[in-house]
């Protein structure tokens, strides 16, 4: 199977219809479009589908996962000036 897939062959990869793997998408934020194209990356699906699953170590978050992680912290802290 190619690397770059069509959003048919992407979805039939993670069993879903086209609706539902956009669905999919949307909902748990997963980016797996190849930008400038109309193309999804087969290693982004199975990445994303591994740390969703719980297979990928938790530890592996990008820069901006780490940013939110601590926005979020920070949000919830009960002693938030207001």
């Amino acid at each position: 199977m190619p690397r770059g897939l069509t959003i048919e062959e992407a979805a039939k990869h993670l069993g879903l219809s086209v609706s539902g793997f956009r669905h999919w998408m949307k909902r748990s934020g997963i980016k797996c479009r190849i930008t400038g194209t109309h193309r999804y990356d087969i290693k982004a699906i199975d990445a994303a589908l591994d740390k969703l699953s719980g297979l990928a170590p938790a530890a592996q978050r990008d820069e901006f996962e780490e940013w939110e992680a601590k926005w979020n912290a920070a949000r919830s802290s009960p002693h938030q000036a207001r």
